[in-house]
């Protein structure tokens, strides 16, 4: 994977994300104190603070919410639902507290086996050619991913300023949805107000009387 260089991120919104960095981190960190242990209500408070950060920079990505994902485990095929799904960035939240400074401690195992199995299931059953994942409980974030066909997860790191701008400019780097067919179906087919605008201009334009 990542076999294609990413798009680069120009100077003004990388500028952006390093003013924003240190407001962002504040409120996750908040979001985290404030859920009280509670996952979902921390997923909730970071959806806020993302949603008010792409507002004010002008952004537009709408994160998908449980999204469902299908990998093959063993002959079996397995079920589960992505937390938020920011274009090709998949996001876990987990319950504030809950991951360890190693990956070796058992919720840690079990948040990564988990993106894991839903980096295969993009990949294997969806033909996804470049993803990348991050979990996070509001005080560490992991960030992993498949790079040219191998597994890779780095250690975990504190919720400071320079990992939330990392997250940011992942986020932002993978903003550009997945080319697969079926979103691109949605977006240009028949039914699509693009390409109703465009046959409609083509029509106007065959109608109209021609000028030499």
């Amino acid at each position: 994977m990542f076999d294609n260089p990413q798009p680069r991120l120009d100077q003004e919104i990388l500028n952006t994300i390093r003013t924003e960095a240190p407001r962002l981190t504040e409120a996750i960190v908040e979001a985290a104190r404030s859920s009280r242990g509670n996952e979902a209500q921390f997923a909730m408070g970071c959806d806020l603070i993302f949603a008010e950060f792409a507002k004010r920079a002008n952004l537009h990505w709408q994160p998908l919410g449980e999204r469902r994902v299908v990998w093959l485990e063993g002959e079996d095929k397995r079920r589960g639902k992505i937390d938020r799904l920011f274009n090709r960035v998949v996001v876990e939240y987990k319950k504030p507290g809950l991951l360890n400074k190693t990956n070796n401690a058992t919720a840690n195992r079990s948040a990564l086996t988990q993106l894991r199995n839903y980096l295969s299931g993009l990949k294997d059953e969806e033909g996804w050619t470049s993803v990348a994942c991050v979990v996070t409980d509001g005080r560490r974030f992991i960030f992993c991913r498949f790079s040219v066909g191998q597994w890779i997860e780095e250690a975990p790191i504190d919720t400071t300023a320079p990992t939330v701008a990392r997250f940011l400019r992942l986020l932002l780097t993978f903003h550009r949805p997945p080319l697969l067919p079926d979103p691109l179906v949605e977006k240009f087919g028949a039914g699509s107000p693009i390409t109703f605008a465009m046959v409609r201009a083509f029509y106007d334009a065959l109608k109209a009387p021609s000028h030499r």
